[in-house]
């Protein structure tokens, strides 16, 4: 298979990964800054490599190439911008949900008594008990191996490479 076509191909997934390390570092550079202009960094040093890459090829491109890869490009990243956002808008957006439902108010109180971190971690650490990730004994709690321990350190490692910072409740060790 030719080279030149299997680049041509691949551009898009190359913007997307210098677009990731692009909005990482400027995250890192910038932490203080809002989150969005990390966004647009990456999305135009991804969209640029995106395109470098394309005519490194050194196959002939149209406007139609163009296009499609910056098209590809786009949908990938919009991907890659979701899963970070997800992050970011879950509690938010199960928060506001809730507020709807009741009429659209809610007293301070019971609100902080529902998602104070207390109350969320108790209810996090009973899910885990159930499911059979944690074991209590002797008022510790003990995780135990499994795929589920591997899946949290693996989104630890990748929410510190794209954000800079690990949980807002992790420990330094």
């Amino acid at each position: 298979m030719d080279l030149g076509l299997i680049i041509f191909v691949f551009a898009p997934l190359v913007g997307v990964g210098v677009g990731v390390v692009a909005q990482v570092v400027a995250h890192w550079v910038a932490p203080r800054s809002p989150i969005v202009l990390s966004y647009a960094a990456g999305f135009l040093c991804g969209a640029i490599s995106s395109l470098l890459t394309l005519f490194a090829s050194g196959k002939p491109v149209g406007w139609y190439d163009l296009m499609v890869c910056l098209l590809t490009f786009g949908g990938l990243n919009y991907c890659y911008s979701n899963f970070v956002n997800l992050n970011f808008t879950s509690l938010r957006i199960r928060l506001l949900k809730e507020l709807l439902a009741t009429g659209g108010t809610a007293r301070a109180d019971e609100v902080a008594q529902k998602y104070g971190s207390e109350a969320i971690l108790k209810r996090r650490l009973a899910r885990l008990v159930e499911w059979g990730q944690l074991r209590e004994s002797s008022g510790r709690f003990v995780a135990l191996k499994g795929s589920f321990l591997r899946l949290a350190l693996l989104f630890t490692a990748l929410k510190k490479a794209v954000l800079g910072r690990g949980f807002r409740y992790e420990t330094e060790s």
